[in-house]
């Protein structure tokens, strides 16, 4: 694994983006290091894949004044087809799989719209495509090259962020249970262990009511680490969206239902319903029974931005 970028790394980094034809020396004598801690550096970023060097073309210098931006309804039987002919595409830019009612995205640029309408015709005749969206760009805002997202820093807050359903209401005494609840599912489905130990007792017990196939009694941080990656075998990304807090009859503190968007790994997006009672001892659960956690067949379920990744 890459070892994350250190502060000389990032510092090199903007002076490149800044004009990346200054000699290294130069930039080595604006940071106070020597001309080959520069080359160094920049050389271990490149094999490590993290820095790349590439010249790019202006687009519309060359001719190529027609972008458009396209999404792709596909058959998941022909997704591989489509893909397979988009790429080989001189004219396409950038090529995605996504999420939603489409499996495609794609950007390309022409010279002519006769070649546009060649290229979408090629699409449309191909078996499997089911429909097409194509739009003109007619002015390109904004265009970065992804570094100042690199050196931004990343927020860390101390509780991971959650949805509500709209309409429901948290009594005021539960606000705080339900930043702990919450905090530790995220913990437990992400995959947090550090995160798990602080926001659990160390003897926490985690039980899995039946029908459902992960049933069972896991006590302790780790195993109930190890229950939450059976969650991650099956989504890659969800949201945690509260539908119902409500106080809970002893031993429980309180009681969470939820109606969370998930992705699976080709890409479809359900809505999970989960209900879980928490036993909470200050800021740390002690106890955590899952009634039941079933996805629904909902037609608009739909990722946030923010939904978190669980790969």
């Amino acid at each position: 694994m890459s070892a994350e970028p250190d502060d000389l790394d990032r510092r090199i980094i903007a002076e490149l983006t800044a004009d990346p034809r200054r000699a290294y020396a130069e930039i080595g004598k604006q940071l106070g290091v020597s001309g080959a801690t520069v080359s160094s550096r920049i050389e271990r970023l490149r094999r490590e894949e993290m820095l790349t060097f590439e010249v790019r073309p202006d687009l519309e210098a060359f001719g190529l004044t027609i972008q458009i931006l396209a999404a792709v309804e596909v058959n998941p039987a022909a997704l591989a087809d489509v893909t397979a002919m988009l790429r080989a595409s001189p004219n396409v830019l950038r090529l995605d799989h996504i999420t939603g009612g489409f499996n495609i995205h794609f950007i390309a640029a022409f010279r002519e719209e006769a070649a546009v309408g060649g290229l979408l015709r090629q699409l449309q005749t191909t078996s499997g495509v089911r429909r097409v969206v194509v739009q003109h760009v007619m002015e390109t805002v904004r265009l970065a090259d992804g570094w100042a997202a690199v050196l931004t820093p990343a927020e860390q807050p101390d509780t991971p962020a959650y949805g509500m359903v709209p309409g429901v209401q948290v009594p005021a005494h539960l606000e705080g249970h339900l930043q702990t609840a919450a905090a530790w599912i995220y913990a437990y489905v992400g995959g947090d262990l550090e995160r798990l130990r602080m926001t659990s007792q160390p003897d926490v017990v985690l039980e899995i009511l039946r029908p459902r196939s992960a049933a069972g009694t896991f006590e302790g941080v780790e195993a109930v680490a190890r229950a939450g990656a059976r969650l991650r075998q099956v989504y890659r990304r969800w949201w945690y969206r509260i539908a119902a807090v409500r106080e809970a009859d002893p031993p429980f503190t309180v009681v969470v239902d939820a109606l969370s968007p998930a992705e699976d790994f080709e890409g479809h997006v359900t809505t999970v319903f989960s209900r879980n009672a928490f036993t909470i001892n200050g800021d740390r659960v002690a106890q955590v029974t899952s009634f039941g956690a079933m996805p629904l067949e909902d037609s608009t379920a739909a990722l946030p931005p923010e939904a978190h990744s669980l790969e």
